[in-house]
């Protein structure tokens, strides 16, 4: 598809000097923030715009491009450009998809460039949901061998934050067992393919950095969402008592697993932290003490705070089905004895999402696993704490400013 975007600037621009203005402004938006070990946004970017030959990765960049473009000048003739270059790539991508070609690299890279065009043009962000759940689904059907090296592994690698925990808008429930759909596979219903054993030893080696302490989060993380979707099948009732007691008590073996899990990567890797490792009584400290020293830290480790704003939106998410379990017996109960208490949990999310939203050396992964836990915290009804829940509306609020203020993208806030 031919672009003239000189037409729409303005005045006697070349084609090509006008196409590479606006994806210049676009590009600059995401290579902003530390790139070392996420680099894929820059490598596919750069390599459909250095690229003599136009693909359709690069028409879906301008089509990106134009509606940011449109979004900075208010100029609605560029976003109804935008408009053709962004359906035009949906027509091709949905042909190549019934095609032997859709397992071709540059169909992944596409689908996952479109997927930014509702949160910067669209009237509903959380359109662009549909695209990261298509995303999730080709990278599942490529299955892990196609990721252990190359840019393939740094797709895998950059895209596994937005699998595990994709924010939605606005779906709150009363009980923990029907939680607020937070993760793609939740949303489904459905595990996540990543708990699965060869996807969770895709290689995080050769020409690619080692694990970092949030990739081994992820790890834990990622079995969150099949627990959380037996809790959905309990509370369906249909079930004979003795196969609802089994059922249950299967369900908290699991959940007593994963607490202890996430406590031993706290063991592992924020108690042994070079940030923090030399800090007197560390171990003695409770959570929210933890945090404070974390958020005071001069300078502020934005990769330290992110991975421990995860750690404690699971730990929430499995203490509110852990809550609920409890209700069920004593044994239960004793058996769920939680590490944190809600209360503990819901502030330190609060207090680390302050430091992370005015990090300079955050970026749009850390925004998005700052994201995670606010909405959790958000959709916590077991703890009704007036100044807490402001909090909250606030800081999320506060990041969707942060992604317009950054990168020109509208991001669902509190409701």
């Amino acid at each position: 598809m031919a672009v003239h975007a000189h037409t729409l600037l303005g005045g006697p621009i070349p084609v090509a000097q006008a196409n590479a203005a606006i994806l210049s402004q676009f590009l600059s938006r995401f290579k902003a923030g530390r790139s070392a070990e996420r680099p894929w946004i820059e490598l596919v970017m750069t390599t459909a715009v250095s690229s003599t030959t136009p693909s359709l990765i690069s028409t879906a960049l301008q089509a990106n491009a134009s509606a940011l473009c449109a979004n900075d000048l208010q100029k609605p003739e560029i976003s109804q450009h935008a408009t053709k270059l962004y359906l035009f790539v949906i027509a091709q991508l949905q042909a190549l998809l019934r095609s032997p070609k859709w397992s071709d690299t540059l169909v992944l890279h596409t689908c996952m460039i479109v997927s930014f065009y509702d949160r910067i043009a669209g009237q509903d962000p959380a359109a662009s949901h549909a695209h990261v759940r298509g995303v999730a689904r080709l990278i599942q059907a490529k299955g892990p061998q196609s990721f252990m090296n190359g840019v393939e592994h740094q797709t895998f690698r950059y895209y596994r934050i937005n699998i595990v925990s994709l924010p939605e808008r606005a779906v709150t429930q009363d009980r923990a067992l029907k939680p607020p759909r937070f993760m793609i596979s939740v949303a489904d219903r459905t595990p996540c393919f990543l708990a699965e054993a060869d996807w969770r030893n895709v290689p995080f080696s050769g020409d690619c950095p080692p694990k970092t302490i949030l990739d081994i989060l992820l790890d834990s993380l990622s079995e969150i969402p099949g627990v959380l979707a037996a809790a959905e099948n309990l509370s369906k009732g249909g079930l004979s008592r003795y196969v609802l007691v089994q059922k249950a008590f299967e369900l908290a073996y699991r959940v007593r697993c994963l607490i202890w899990d996430l406590e031993k990567w706290k063991e592992l890797h924020i108690w042994t932290h070079p940030a923090i490792c030399k800090e007197p009584h560390l171990r003695s400290l409770d959570l929210l003490a933890l945090c404070r020293l974390i958020t005071e830290l001069h300078p502020y480790d934005a990769r330290l705070g992110e991975a421990l704003s995860c750690y404690t939106g699971a730990q929430l998410i499995l203490a509110r089905v852990a809550q609920r379990l409890g209700e069920r017996s004593f044994l239960m109960r004793t058996a769920l004895r939680l590490p944190h208490t809600i209360y503990d949990l819901v502030s330190s999310i609060v207090l680390v999402s302050k430091a992370q939203i005015i990090a300079e050396n955050s970026d749009l992964i850390s925004l998005i696993a700052t994201t995670f836990p606010l909405k959790v915290a958000r959709g916590t009804t077991e703890l009704e704490h007036p100044e807490l829940s402001k909090a909250i509306r606030d800081l999320l609020n506060q990041i969707a400013a942060e992604f317009s203020r950054r990168y020109n993208l509208k991001y669902t806030a509190a409701s």
